[in-house]
């Protein structure tokens, strides 16, 4: 199922996207709050560690070692800073909502892959979905109606 929603998102959404995705920065960024997911219950399963992998090769297209780097890099930064504020707030001002999408599925798809969904996974997910503005906001007019 992720994988047609990921496949359906794609990687790059616009032309600005196109060129943010080469940044270091915006791959460092996007690498830590994927690791959050998997860092959240802090039981680090061989499915999530696999689908971590595999969602920054498909959003960034990068070849096995540059991955693994990046990966690396990831996980040293988050146990220096395990804010996901600052990473998610750049991708926030950086990239389309798309874009940011295509982050929160992998995130997802990620928690899902070991088969369950943890309360710790799904409290990350749902700060995710808050900082990288995705957070639907229902309509107060139709809930005092």
């Amino acid at each position: 199922m992720f994988n047609r929603l990921l496949e359906s998102l794609g990687t790059i959404s616009t032309k600005d996207d196109a060129l943010q995705v080469l940044e270091p920065e915006t791959q460092l960024a996007t690498a830590i709050l994927l690791f959050a997911v998997i860092h959240a219950d802090s039981y680090y399963a061989a499915a999530e560690s696999r689908a971590f992998y595999e969602g920054l090769r498909h959003i960034f297209g990068l070849n096995e070692d540059k991955c693994w780097k990046l990966m690396s890099r990831a996980v040293s930064q988050y146990h220096k800073e395990p804010s996901l504020v600052a990473p998610a707030t750049l991708l926030k001002h950086r990239l389309s909502t798309g874009f940011r999408r295509l982050v929160l599925a992998t995130a997802n798809r990620i928690a899902l892959a070991d088969g369950l969904l943890h309360d710790y996974e799904a409290d990350v997910l749902g700060r995710l979905e808050t900082l990288l503005d995705l957070r639907e906001v229902p309509n107060v007019q139709s809930i005092s109606a």
